[in-house]
């Protein structure tokens, strides 16, 4: 029975990961004829919208067999605006493809990528591409790998012609002395057996001792083979196939085990059905069964429903194909779970999701042109956040204003023309503002004991909250003082407030614990929810907050005769210089900046730099913002006013 692996490709955009998968498709027998993304034509890019821009804007599934090997493939976006749809695939891969141009080498998504991989200890493979065009590289390219990306790599293939149109890639020989050397010299870094073995074999320890260091430490995530080849022609494309099929990690098949299905897409079919896609991680999903459908992390206060799967589509030889029973390592179209999303599990929870990048800091407030079309704009941005929960729709009860969640303009941008081509919706956006978040200045407690709450809450609630930097933020309940129905009462409760703290931001780092808890004869969850709400608005008070805005992380790389501008650029914008650097003829000048100023310092880069600035950022922290603080709209209640609260709390009931 064949083994199922599933990977991802991942690059900067146009570095052709969706040529590559076209070409891959057609080598393995899945496709007639090769797609072009300029054409719209690729197996993919299946939206109207990313035929027409000729970029891909969703994560797209499909599967090829090879030897004795199921893959299952994703196709990601490239653009760093949508690394939302990257998000929710990479935690659910057994291994990636990053694909780099040998022409452009290492760009700052392709940074971005790399640090996400590595902190997810996924084994990756990287495809050279484009090595029939002017100016690849292949020696030079990998030094910057190395340099650029900090891994430890291990040439599979070397390049003949390299630039030319009918260059060719052919596999290296491990049993060449020089091949050999340098593979021992690399995976040595990480096996002192193998260097071991290679001194006591008087320099030939084996293609097969090699190939099953290297199996292992690709699978530890510690080294990074590379092969070079072109999407555009197909050099290459066979043994990349046979890398995989050799070295990557299969799916071990257990139905005995329970099931455990990770949601990580939300799809709208032709018809408008809803449907899950998943990945199977352990034991067996049948059609007609009822499974649990669990949500780690969330606050309790209600329970999910467990649902019945009314059908399963598998994903194979590039469609998807209806069957009754799917097993482990599958990625599965799941019908009929109306309750589910994305980040839910099926049956039972393995883990939780660690975050692979860090979320938009940035807001729009989005309005319909029309005031009319008021329940179909509602209607079709409940469906994008289904399908994206990035975005993170906020609205706003006193005004009426609602606000979206963007990480770029280009994103702004596929959403307006979704909503206007999808729904017939036309809409107008705001300005984007900074989102920011509040910190505990110090420790604050606060506690109502019945009878003496006022207005008399039939429920006794205390907190006391505190900061804490590193580590997981965590809640303590004192146990056994009351039913778990009024802890998760009180919990929603207490949480609520900290999503909109003294200035209306999030607060963040700090720890809470429940100091009084007790259960009543006469007592119902919605006191103690209510309750826990005032209690915590008193506790975070206590503390005091103070707002903070997002600060990024920011390398510059620039010809040494224009750093002089580029530092004064940066100090410009409210950043600050950290070191500077000398790299191959190029000044690389580090620092931090607010990332309300980054937009307007990489717009203008390329008028300083002619255009040959290299930027990279990534989120650093958030840190404290001098002078008045900018308040943000609540949403809700307002817990800090306890006469408008019990006032409005009153006129709801």
């Amino acid at each position: 029975m064949p083994t199922v692996t599933n990977i991802g490709i991942l690059a900067h955009v146009d570095a052709g990961k969706t040529s590559l998968t076209e070409r891959i498709l057609f080598h393995a027998g899945v496709i007639s004829a090769i797609g072009d993304v300029n054409h719209g034509t690729t197996q993919t890019d299946t939206l109207a919208l990313e035929r027409q821009r000729g970029i891909s804007i969703q994560s797209a599934v499909t599967s090829f067999p090879f030897g004795n090997r199921i893959f299952n493939l994703i196709d990601t976006p490239g653009h760093p605006d949508f690394i939302a749809e990257v998000e929710r695939v990479i935690g659910v891969l057994d291994a990636v493809i990053l694909v780099i141009s040998a022409v452009e080498g290492v760009q700052p998504q392709t940074r971005r990528l790399s640090r996400a991989i590595t902190n997810l200890g996924l084994p990756c493979l990287i495809f050279a591409n484009k090595i029939d065009r002017a100016g690849a590289r292949t020696g030079a390219l990998i030094a910057e790998i190395e340099r650029e990306l900090e891994r430890d790599i291990l040439p599979l293939s070397c390049v003949t012609d390299v630039g030319e149109r009918d260059a060719t890639s052919v596999p290296v020989d491990f049993y060449e002395q020089r091949v050999m050397e340098d593979a021992v010299n690399v995976l040595s870094r990480h096996d002192g057996v193998l260097l071991d073995r290679y001194v006591e074999s008087n320099g030939n320890p084996g293609e097969g001792e090699l190939r099953t260091s290297l199996r292992q430490q690709l699978a530890a995530g510690v080294v990074t083979p590379i092969l070079f080849g072109s999407a555009v022609t197909g050099a290459g494309i066979p043994h990349l196939l046979d890398a995989l099929t050799e070295l990557t990690p299969a799916s071990d098949v257990d139905p005995r085990n329970t099931l455990a299905a990770e949601v990580f897409k939300v799809q709208r079919l032709p018809g408008g059905e809803r449907v899950l896609i998943c990945r199977i991680w352990q034991g067996e999903m049948t059609v007609r069964s009822l499974v649990p459908v669990l949500r780690p992390g969330r606050n309790a206060e209600a329970d999910i429903p467990d649902g019945k799967i009314t059908g399963i589509d598998l994903y194979r030889d590039g469609t998807v194909t209806p069957i009754q029973t799917a097993s482990t390592g599958d990625m599965v179209r799941v019908h009929g779970l109306a309750d589910a999303r994305i980040g839910d599990w099926l049956g039972e929870v393995l883990r939780e999701r660690v975050m692979a990048f860090e979320p938009a800091v940035f807001e729009s407030r989005i309005n319909a042109v029309n005031p009319g079309q008021r329940v179909e704009f509602n209607s079709a941005l409940a469906e994008l956040e289904d399908q994206d929960p990035f975005i993170a729709i906020r609205r706003d009860a006193q005004s009426g204003e609602t606000y979206l969640r963007l990480f770029g303009e280009v994103q702004r941008e596929v959403v307006e023309a979704t909503l206007q081509d999808d729904y017939g919706v036309d809409v107008l956006f705001g300005e984007r503002t900074v989102l920011c978040v509040e910190r505990l200045l110090g420790e604050g407690h606060a506690a109502e004991i019945y009878p003496d709450t006022k207005p008399p809450f039939y429920a006794t609630v205390g907190f006391r909250i505190s900061p804490k930097r590193g580590g997981r933020e965590s809640w303590t309940f004192t146990p056994g003082k009351a039913k778990q129905g009024f802890f998760d009462a009180a919990e929603a409760g207490g949480r609520s407030v900290l999503e909109q703290g003294l200035y209306g931001w999030p607060i963040i780092d700090r720890d809470v614990v429940v100091t009084d808890l007790i259960y009543l004869v006469t007592s119902v969850p919605v006191d103690y929810r209510h309750l826990a709400m005032l209690v915590m608005a008193d506790a975070v008070k206590a503390a005091g907050t103070v707002v903070c805005e997002p600060v990024h992380e920011v390398t510059v790389r620039v010809p040494l005769e224009q750093m002089g501008g580029v530092i004064h650029a940066l100090s410009a914008h409210r950043g600050a210089i950290g070191e500077t650097s000398l790299t191959n003829e190029r000044a690389v000048v580090r620092g931090t900046i607010p990332a309300a100023e980054l937009d307007s310092l990489t717009r203008e880069l390329p008028g300083l730099t002619n255009g040959r600035a290299d930027l990279d950022s990534r989120f650093s922290d958030y840190v404290a913002i001098q002078g008045d603080p900018p308040i943000r709209s609540r949403t809700d209640l307002n817990p800090f006013n306890r006469t408008e609260f019990l006032s409005r709390l009153r006129g709801r009931f």
